[in-house]
């Protein structure tokens, strides 16, 4: 190639930007604020997320922030989605 894309291309523009995090804990769960959910989460041996399918966004988001603050979480999945 004539040219580096890694070093010629730049983005122009943000595209779109779609927040989609939703941080909904149940009565049961004694925490206020997302620092002390993770902390809950973080002195149990699981803790469950769910999400419609693999790969949806929901299911991206509930990875990003397993993977960004640590405690284990296995995924279920809601009632009717494709597998």
């Amino acid at each position: 190639m004539p040219f580096d894309p890694e070093r010629d291309i730049v983005p122009a523009s943000l595209t779109y930007e779609l927040p989609n995090v939703a941080l909904v804990a149940s009565q049961h769960v004694p925490s206020k604020t997302p620092q002390d959910f993770i902390a809950w989460a973080k002195t149990r041996d699981q803790v469950t997320y769910g999400s419609p399918g693999v790969g949806t966004s929901p299911h991206l988001s509930g990875a990003l922030f397993v993977s960004a603050t640590s405690p284990r979480h296995p995924r279920f999945y809601l009632p009717g989605h494709a597998r």
